[in-house]
């Protein structure tokens, strides 16, 4: 939001508070607002404001979540019956082993859930060079909306001459 106001010289400011608009000049100022553009959600219908799942009966179960979590439970067990009669140097590979998958497989998890929130995609497991793009495009629809709000702004300086 940025005010406009005309000084006794005929000099036209643009200033971003009401505070910087000298007292005498407040009810001659103008307010501009600039829009914000809308943003695309990929997300459920059902969410509250603040962006999280609205608890609901009705809701149904996120099968990805699900199957993820049943087949960690799977491969701990079998890791554990597995682990009851190996030697000591197996026991220690097979358990950096199956850590390893499961701290890939929830990493992955959890790049997709992001981007699934953030309306990027819809698909249930994300990597890293995924998320790295999706900043690169936000970073760039925001640099077209910054250079989009100079234009505006540079039109009302010129209109004021």
């Amino acid at each position: 939001m940025f005010y406009r106001y005309e000084d006794a010289q005929g000099v036209v400011h643009l200033v971003d508070s009401l505070s910087d608009v000298p007292q005498a000049l407040h009810d001659k100022a103008q307010r501009i607002e600039l829009a914000a553009p809308p943003v695309p959600r990929a997300a459920p219908a059902d969410r509250t404001t603040a962006g999280t799942a609205a608890p609901s009966a009705t809701q149904g179960i996120d099968w990805l979540s699900f199957g993820l979590g049943v087949g960690s439970a799977a491969l701990f067990a079998l890791t554990l019956f597995v682990l009851r009669g190996a030697r000591p140097v197996a026991r220690i590979l097979l358990t950096l082993g199956v850590a390893a998958l499961l701290a890939a497989v929830v990493g992955a998890a959890y790049l997709g859930y992001l981007r699934r929130e953030t309306g990027q995609s819809s698909a249930g497991l994300g990597s890293p060079a995924e998320v790295v793009d999706d900043a690169r495009k936000a970073v760039k629809a925001m640099e077209e909306r910054n250079n989009q709000q100079d234009r505006v702004l540079e039109d009302i300086k010129r209109e004021a001459k």
